[in-house]
């Protein structure tokens, strides 16, 4: 009879220790999924804003792009205007009736015009900054077209698809 309760007695302490052992590992691998979890939903949220600051530097980037292209067209459109009437390319942006420190939008730094008639507009604020240099081509005394380059703009492709990067 004692070695039966004792068997029993085994027996209750082996399966105390298996419920044991089994409570620890749901226990122990809960948390090591957990934890994994944790990793991964934390490098996902690193990756999400690094994606995030990344395409508001593009926004931010088109924005300060379009408004110098937009100031250029209205450059352009007086530019022509003058042409026309003066037989001659403006120098400055005082020959357009602009004060010298004439900008199209806050995004923008400064905007000049050389001797040549070529517009160049440099973007330099919190955000974004690069240089837009629109250079006229005239043929029989007619405006024919305008060619837009930046010589640090590397992506202008993708805001200006007309507009070549001429940096290295």
């Amino acid at each position: 009879m004692k070695t039966i309760h004792y068997l029993l007695f085994v027996v209750a302490v082996l399966l105390a220790a298996l419920i044991s052992l089994l409570f620890y590992d749901f226990v122990y691998s809960n948390k090591a999924e957990q934890r994994t979890l944790d990793y991964i939903q934390a490098e996902m949220s690193s990756r999400n804003a690094e994606q995030m600051h990344e395409l508001k530097q593009l926004a931010h980037d088109s924005e300060s792009i379009h408004a110098a292209a937009n100031g250029a067209s209205y450059l352009k459109t007086m530019i022509a205007e003058f042409h026309a009437e003066y037989q001659r390319l403006p120098t400055s942006l005082r020959d357009l009736n602009l004060a010298p420190d004439w900008t199209p939008s806050s995004r923008i730094k400064t905007v000049t015009i050389d001797d040549s008639g070529a517009v160049t507009i440099v973007i330099d604020n919190a955000h974004s900054n690069g240089t837009l240099v629109y250079v006229p081509g005239i043929h029989q005394s007619q405006f024919v077209e305008w060619q837009c380059s930046t010589p640090d703009i590397r992506d202008i492709g993708r805001h200006l698809p007309t507009c070549e990067y001429t940096g290295r």
